[in-house]
């Protein structure tokens, strides 16, 4: 529950008004919001590998990192948005930025995967037990939902650009989006949840096809081989 703004005020009013404080500068602020995301981050590595992903409560957070609740909202709208900006989640996203789908999906060598998908499946297995927990099927759903759309509306617009704005073969984009995102998020849960038993590679190169060909065309091409 977010706490309102009359609230904030109130709080912010306390502080600066209590006696002999010195006002806070600039820097003194920007500290305390850094050792304040710390906290935060600190707390919820640490519930995580305990709880895993669907025990954990803003509660148990600034229990653990000893702040109030006022202040994790001041700084995260819950606990997905807080999720999003860790460095593991954002590193991942980072690596497919720079990526070049038009030259993936025109680019006919079947047998090479695609290098930021490699880098993308390598970054994964990297840091395994925290993205484990994040796809966990019996997590929050709240939070699979949004992985899917980011991850569907990140591939779409990638797409979009590629065929430079057209309308992708009469779909309307909510559907496209979404089942390019739960595709996606499907194939990386399951590859988590039996254990990462493909490589990196072959995952990458797993999905490299099923973006360029689509699911029936790549059966097909692995029937030929």
């Amino acid at each position: 529950m977010l706490i309102n703004e009359q609230t904030r005020q109130s709080d912010d009013y306390n502080i600066a008004s209590c006696k002999g404080m010195n006002p806070l500068t600039d820097k003194d602020r920007d500290l305390r919001v850094i050792r304040t995301k710390r906290l935060i981050d600190e707390a919820f590595m640490e519930l995580l590998k305990e709880k895993g992903i669907s025990g954990l409560t803003v509660r148990d957070l600034t229990q653990r990192a000893g702040i109030n609740r006022g202040t994790f909202y001041l700084h995260y709208h819950d606990i997905c948005e807080l999720i999003e900006r860790t460095e593991m989640m954002k590193e991942l996203e980072e690596l497919f930025r720079p990526a070049d789908f038009e030259a993936m999906l025109y680019n006919n060598t079947e047998q090479t995967p695609f290098g930021p998908i490699v880098r993308a499946f390598t970054h994964l297995s990297k840091h395994a037990d925290f993205f484990k927990a994040i796809f966990d099927p019996k997590g929050s759903k709240a939070l699979g939902e949004r992985l899917k759309y980011l991850m569907g509306t990140h591939m779409y617009d990638h797409v979009k650009q590629s065929s430079g704005g057209a309308t992708l073969g009469g779909i309307p984009d909510r559907y496209l989006i979404n089942y390019l995102g739960a595709a996606q998020f499907g194939l990386i849960q399951t590859w988590l949840e039996s254990g990462m038993t493909y490589t990196a590679e072959e995952m990458a190169l797993m999905l490299t096809r099923l973006i360029q060909t689509g699911p029936l065309q790549s059966v097909a091409l692995q029937e030929v081989e």
